[in-house]
């Protein structure tokens, strides 16, 4: 837990966001120094690190590749594969937003605070969100195919 965290909500949430601030500016600087390949491992180190700890991120791995051979199967045009990309790669990319804002949240905070949950589920329903358009697209494709 922070020390010094109050209970009211307007002291917690000053009290997160000055300790974000702080920490991302330290971190910004440092990274930016670094060259374009570091940088780029860095990202791929927080992608295969999401693969192997985080169960919704190998699901939804795991379903944009059925999509892909479901789409190669069926001959999908190239406007449906760019909506596959896109939808897949929204989904994958807030799935990782969401892993590493739990991953914060839990390290400044391990105990359950209001807050804290309110932030957590508002990135898991940016994910569901996603795809659930994902899934949308995907219908609407095979629903499509079927009937030509």
């Amino acid at each position: 837990m922070i020390s010094g965290f109050k209970n009211d909500h307007c002291n917690i949430a000053t009290d997160l966001l000055s300790v974000l601030m702080g920490a991302l500016m330290q971190d910004f600087k440092k990274f930016k120094k670094q060259p374009l390949m570091s940088r780029v491992g860095f990202a791929f180190e927080g992608i295969a690190d999401s693969a192997r700890t985080s169960s919704s991120f190998r699901t939804q791995l795991i379903v944009g590749g059925l999509g892909v051979i479901v789409f190669a199967i069926l001959k999908a045009g190239a406007l449906w594969w760019v909506l596959l990309i896109l939808s897949s790669s929204s989904v994958l990319a807030l799935e990782l937003v969401n892993t590493s804002l739990e991953h914060l949240l839990d390290a400044l905070n391990p105990s359950v605070h209001p807050l804290i949950k309110r932030s957590k589920d508002c990135a898991a329903g940016a994910v569901l969100v996603s795809s659930l358009g994902a899934i949308g697209i995907f219908l609407t494709f095979v629903m499509t195919h079927l009937r030509s």
